[in-house]
């Protein structure tokens, strides 16, 4: 899709956090590795690689995801309601509930 954002490997979006190594995250299923490595590491605990060489997952936040990506993460984790109400009003903006109390 032209209208995603494309992420270079030296972005830096995961500085600030934990992180995971892609070599890693790859064969996460047999090697059963789904940990982090530590904020600021040089190496991937688990496979000894520089950071440099094997990359890094790219954390954003809900935020900073594109539209379609938005959409695609609210139909995965929002509750059934919020799911219905954005269907029928694509472009409605739903407040949680404590704020239409304040």
């Amino acid at each position: 899709d032209p209208n995603e954002p494309i992420f270079s490997s030296e972005d830096n979006h995961t500085d600030e956090g934990p992180w995971r190594c892609a070599f890693c995250y790859e064969s996460r299923f047999k090697t059963m590795n789904f940990g982090q490595n530590e904020a600021g590491g040089k190496t991937c605990n688990n496979c000894g690689q520089s950071r440099s060489k094997v990359l890094k997952s790219c954390w954003l936040t809900y935020a900073e995801l594109s539209p379609k990506m938005q959409r695609r993460a609210r139909h995965m984790y929002a509750n059934k309601y919020e799911l219905v109400i954005s269907t029928l009003y694509p472009k409605a903006e739903i407040l949680p509930a404590e704020a239409l109390c304040s």
